[in-house]
């Protein structure tokens, strides 16, 4: 058996890994520049590490990251050339406890990696393109939403499986986030004591038994304790004129994201504008104008509109850690709102609008939008209304899209030819 090794230290893992009849091949994570957006680098880890791959000639692959982007465009690799793959990373995080749930981390008290490879070498079913299906992906999406995560997690399995051939995933995301709200955090207390068999036997009859490099998915539930309350949710809402689409995350019980607009062309311009924010919406609150179409009651609030975030415009999809981080800092969850044709990070505190289609670099409403615009984005009623008529917003500049000809032509091309973020966010 010829096992490829694919993790930040290669020779450490390979020596984990090593055994009788088992030959490994080291190989890094592939570099990637500074500044990618998450499918981007997904997409080039993916591209950069299936050429290595073939030119060892593996059959076999065993892998951990650091980070989502990475995880992602590892599986892809290995569903492109239909590997026996398992990942040794623990199901710490959201998009771990995801990569789990596909199928392709071993559960329980099962043997050593060498031993698991062993008993699965030869079976079509345990490889990677079996693995994935709409069923895993399906119980991968809700164990990440259950457990707080959201927009890069649905982004990354979207492309899995477009990869895989599964056809329909984006539809069945538009039903299943609504419906599985979170209950955890990966660094809750919670889940340090029921981890993911408790998420697993949380979720019940829900999940499908699929089959994992382990044994069958629900033999590894167990029931907890107890449960929490449900925290946030996810649901998709379109506006019914310009055929806008966000992806919004709001706690549980909230109706509406809506306020009065601020806008910024980048994450690094939002954290420095919530700095001088702080401590006064509710004074800058008082010139809103009041002769609009939301209403004067959401002129109390403030939405921070953070475009040219999206897949060409970075390129690649922002994940806006750093915005979610000041906003927390500076306890705004209350009065400030986040639109962005970006990414909301896992765990992110407040209301959030995320994943914007079209986004700002290809012409999207959202980057029409300007400073004082009142905008409600109703959950209830799944629309998008703005205090700007559609006649006055049709005339106003468009979003200035970035240069990027200093940028690698991979990424050039990338921002020139890729997919929406419901869809992958991958080549188109």
């Amino acid at each position: 058996m010829r096992v490829a090794v694919v993790s930040p230290d290669a020779s450490g893992l390979a020596k984990s890994v090593a055994g009788e009849n088992i030959e490994t091949v080291g190989f890094g994570v592939p570099f990637y520049p500074e500044g990618w957006g998450v499918a981007l680098i997904r997409e080039w880890v993916a591209d950069s590490l299936e050429m290595s791959l073939l030119s060892e000639s593996v059959d076999t692959l065993v892998f951990e990251a650091d980070t989502p982007a990475e995880l992602a465009g590892i599986i892809t690799a290995a569903v492109r050339l239909n590997l026996l793959t398992v990942c040794v990373a623990p199901p710490t995080g959201v998009f771990t406890a995801a990569v789990a749930t596909l199928g392709f981390t071993p559960l329980g008290e099962k043997g050593n990696v060498a031993e698991i490879l062993r008993e699965a070498e030869g079976e079509r079913g345990l490889r990677a393109r079996r693995m994935v299906d709409s069923f895993s992906l399906a119980n991968a999406l809700r164990v990440a939403l259950v457990l707080g995560g959201g927009s890069e997690a649905l982004v990354h399995l979207a492309a899995v499986g477009r990869e895989a051939e599964v056809v329909g995933f984006p539809r069945m995301a538009r039903v299943l986030t609504p419906e599985t709200p979170s209950v955890s955090s990966p660094g809750s207390g919670w889940y340090e004591r029921h981890g993911l068999p408790g998420v697993l036997a949380h979720l019940g009859d829900t999940l499908r038994d699929t089959r994992t490099v382990s044994g069958t998915l629900k033999s590894f539930a167990a029931e907890p304790e107890e449960i929490p309350a449900r925290e946030f949710y996810c649901d998709f809402v379109r506006a019914r004129t310009s055929g806008a689409e966000v992806m919004c995350r709001v706690p549980v019980g909230t109706e509406e994201i809506s306020g009065r607009c601020r806008i910024f062309d980048s994450e690094e311009a939002a954290v420095e504008g919530l700095s001088k924010l702080s401590g006064r919406p509710a004074a800058e609150a008082e010139n809103a104008a009041a002769d609009n179409s939301v209403g004067e009651e959401d002129a109390g609030k403030i939405i921070f509109v953070v475009r040219g975030c999206g897949t060409s415009g970075v390129p690649g999809l922002t994940v806006l850690d750093k915005l979610a981080g000041s906003i927390a800092a500076l306890g705004l969850m209350e009065q400030v709102s986040v639109l962005t044709d970006g990414l909301a990070p896992d765990g992110a505190p407040g209301s959030w609008a995320t994943m914007f289609t079209p986004e700002a670099a290809a012409g999207g409403v959202i980057g029409r939008l300007t400073n004082d615009d009142l905008l409600k984005i109703d959950l209830e009623e799944g629309r998008i209304l703005t205090s700007v008529n559609t006649e006055d917003l049709s005339r106003r500049r468009t979003f200035r899209k970035p240069s990027h000809k200093k940028l690698p032509a991979y990424a050039r091309r990338y921002a020139k030819y890729n997919l929406p973020p419901a869809e992958g966010g991958s080549f188109s």
